[in-house]
Formats: C-alpha cells, structure tokens, sequence
C-alpha cells in the first residue's frame, strides 16, 4: 500500500498491484514481482511516499517495515530532445538503506514432548495423560498444517475426540488455541513440526481429579513414600506459557519409590546358612569315618 502523503502536497497518487502469497505457495526462497504505477507528474521534486506491506496476521511471518519509494523529476529532454519533465530516479528504501527486495520470512519451530518414568516403583508400562495447550501470538492466527510425529507404542494425541496420527491440518479460518491431549509412557515422544514462531506452549500432566476419577495422581511432599503405587512424584512440566523460539523438548518425569523391609537380607544370609549346614555335615561325615578304622 503506498500512501499518498508525499513530502510535497501536490503529489500525484501512485499505485502498487497487490501480490500475495497463499498457502499453496510452499517452495522455499519464493519470489513475485510488485508492479509500480507512476502517474504523470507536472513539476520538479522529490517526491516520497511511505510504502507499507498488509499484515494479514499469519503466525510465524515477519513483514517489511520502515518503507518509502523516493520518485526524484527533473528537467530535462524527452526522447524527442525536446524540454520536458523527466523522472531521473525511482528508489525504494527500508529504514533509509535503498533496497529492490522486501523479505517476508515465515520461520517455525517444533516441539517435542517426552515421558520419562523413574524409581524402583515407576511403572513404565502406564500411560500418563498430558495436555498441550498451544497458542498464537496475540492478534495472529496459525494457518498451516502442523505435523505430528508420534514414537513409541500405545502413544496417542488427540484434538478435542479426534485422533492425530499424522497431521493437524490447516483451517481456512485459521486457529489461535489448540488444547491436544496427550497418553504417553516411559520413552514415548510426540513431535509437533511446522510452529510457527512465536507460538507460546504449556505441557502439563493432568492432575488426579476426585470428581471424574482421571489424571494421576501427585506426590506433594517430598519427604513422604506412599505405599499407594498410584501416587507419583511430577518434574519438568511447563505450567507458564513460553514462547517457542528454537526446537525445544520438554520430558516430564514422573519419580515414585518405596522403602524396601530389609528384616531378613535375603541376598546374603540364606546362602550363610546353607554354607554353614554343608560344613556341620562334612565335619560329621569325617568322624564316621575315623571311628570305622
């Protein structure tokens, strides 16, 4: 969009054809020509007009910023070599540094969600429900797909009471909040590829709820050892929204151990004992034998 509030008043007004990109423009480093049209202009000057590029409020895309297009008439001759008005310069300049390109970049991150089970009552065959709350930035929306790479059995993701495998896919209308709900146990992992930048995320194990008898439930004290194998220790959550800036993994870790009776050691002193009988009766045996001679 070019304003037409040129530094001289009497300024004719300059028009750019719109060029926009859509979703079905993938390939990386793609480029479209923008069209200038000049009109015809009745006196010298400089005339300069800010250029602005429409904010269609795409998560992940940066636009051009601090734009002007500098139109320098002077006099001079016309192809004809007669006296005439003639445009000597055209430039566009970005933050005063003249340029012939304007970059729109699109950048994206992804996330990766793990579970990790420990302690000698960790049982790493138990699905451990998560939530991932993902969001745009204010005011942007995510409009392309995002791809979800799911490791290891039993693992699932879900959308509301649709199922991902694959992919989230695009929405016409775009989204600004996805809440996806997460089963994992030890060493399962779900990626999501394709965030934009800027997304903020929480991933949040979901909580024991008395009310719908779901979620898992959470060791608060530090100090205690439950006997109930239910209850577990949580680490490395992220309950404050982040920004997603970089490829980042957030494995919650879930800790549950017992004491262990040690009344009768088991691992030595039944194997003393045996020992100990073997010896008696070689000593026993021995004797017999001297007393037959």
């Amino acid at each position: 969009t070019v304003t037409n509030s040129s530094t001289i008043t009497t300024a004719p007004k300059v028009t750019i054809d719109n060029v926009t990109f859509t979703e079905t423009d993938t390939a990386a480093d793609l480029t479209k020509n923008v069209t200038i049209n000049l009109p015809p202009y009745t006196g010298v000057g400089v005339y300069t007009y800010p250029v602005t590029e429409t904010d269609t409020n795409v998560a992940g895309v940066s636009y051009a910023s601090n734009l002007e297009l500098k139109v320098t008439v002077i006099q001079g001759k016309d192809k004809d070599g007669n006296d005439a008005l003639v445009i000597a310069g055209i430039a566009l300049r970005q933050n005063d540094v003249k340029t012939d390109t304007l970059e729109n970049d699109y950048k994206a991150n992804a996330l990766t969600v793990g579970k990790t089970v420990a302690g000698n009552m960790g049982d790493r065959d138990k699905l451990f429900p998560i939530t991932v709350v993902l969001t745009a930035p204010e005011g942007d929306k995510v409009y392309g797909s995002v791809d979800v790479v799911i490791t290891g059995a039993d693992a699932t993701v879900k959308d509301g009471e649709k199922a991902i495998t694959s992919t989230i896919a695009a929405e016409k209308a775009g989204w600004t909040t996805k809440t996806l709900s997460l089963s994992l146990k030890h060493g399962n992992t779900v990626q999501f590829k394709n965030l934009p930048e800027g997304v903020t995320y929480t991933v949040v194990e979901d909580a024991w709820d008395e009310t719908t008898k779901k979620g898992i439930k959470h060791l608060t004290d530090d100090t205690l050892e439950p006997e109930d194998t239910e209850v577990y220790k949580v680490d490395d959550e992220e309950k404050t929204a982040k920004a997603l800036t970089e490829d980042t993994t957030v494995t919650i870790t879930n800790t549950k151990n017992v004491k262990i009776d040690t009344g009768v050691a088991l691992d030595t002193n039944a194997y003393v004992l045996i020992m100990a009988l073997a010896l008696v009766g070689v000593a026993v045996l021995t004797i017999r034998r001297r007393e037959e001679y």
